[in-house]
């Protein structure tokens, strides 16, 4: 009987320890700690909830506005720079659009030209270069080229989500914490995720930005026009310019006749000695033969 009842004893208190060991370890597996050890498992906490976030935003490609950043590039020719100038900057402020920067260059006194990087808004990309095709300005060269960027777009809208639900659930963890240790890690694993937060968000502001304005880079160059000048309507003047330059082409051509007779007058007279006696031998072999 004695037996029994100790054997009861032991098997109770072994029921007992095994209870109160499994609550310690839920009790353990639930609790926020932040120790060396649970640093690792806050990590991967993190890197699971922004998974399966990233899994349930599902965009489809068809349902979302395409991102598509245009840039175009135009040479111009204009007749002349300063109202070619004024005629575009009205057609950027009609289109609601804006300069970004702009260049001018004197090549030479009557010859000018000039560089503008212009955004405009994207659907009235068009409307603005057939505006620019007018009598005074000519478009040379013309280059538009897009590039679709829907698909990053949407991926930074997904990982955005995913890091705003981390961000909350680091919040709830942070209002949970029992120590300073833990605080100050939750606060160090929130520090970074609101870092990449900002990025992301600044990423998206940016092809927001480039898809609704389209970036227009122009090239403007003055055709050159001569003046003309004073001196060619003065008819007197040219005609007394040109007698002074035929007079003085018939003494140089005289002068230089001349110097040639003189210089070469030994050849010339023994040219014609030699042909006066070869023409008076055959004449005379010719009377000998009759």
């Amino acid at each position: 009987m004695k037996l029994f009842i100790r054997l009861s004893l032991i098997l109770v208190t072994i029921v007992i320890l095994i209870s109160c060991s499994n609550e310690e370890t839920l009790d353990y597996s639930g609790s926020i700690q932040l120790n060396s050890s649970d640093e690792s498992t806050m990590h991967f906490d993190s890197d699971s909830n922004e998974a399966v976030s990233r899994s349930e935003v599902s965009v489809n490609l068809d349902t979302v506005n395409r991102q598509i950043i245009f840039n175009a590039y135009l040479d111009l020719k204009v007749k002349e720079y300063s109202e070619a100038l004024s005629y575009i900057e009205e057609q950027i402020s009609a289109l609601s659009g804006y300069i970004i920067t702009q260049q001018t260059s004197q090549i030479d006194e009557n010859l000018r030209e000039g560089h503008l990087s212009i955004r405009i808004p994207q659907e009235s990309l068009q409307l603005f270069i057939e505006r620019l095709n007018t009598e005074e300005i000519f478009i040379t060269y013309q280059d538009i080229s897009g590039e679709d960027v829907t698909e990053e777009y949407i991926d930074l809208a997904a990982r955005l989500e995913s890091k705003e639900i981390v961000e909350a659930r680091l919040l709830t963890f942070m209002d949970e914490a029992d120590s300073s240790e833990d605080l100050l890690n939750i606060s160090n694993e929130l520090a970074d995720v609101q870092l990449e937060i900002e990025q992301i968000k600044g990423r998206i502001q940016y092809i927001e930005n480039r898809s609704e304005l389209a970036t227009v880079t122009l090239s403007m160059i003055e055709q050159r026009t001569d003046p003309v000048h004073e001196q060619d309507l003065n008819i007197w003047e040219r005609t007394k310019d040109q007698w002074m330059r035929s007079y003085n082409f018939i003494v140089i051509a005289s002068a230089n006749i001349f110097v040639l007779l003189v210089g070469n007058l030994p050849l010339i007279g023994l040219l014609i000695t030699l042909t006066w006696l070869a023409f008076f031998y055959y004449k005379k072999r010719g009377t000998k033969s009759e």
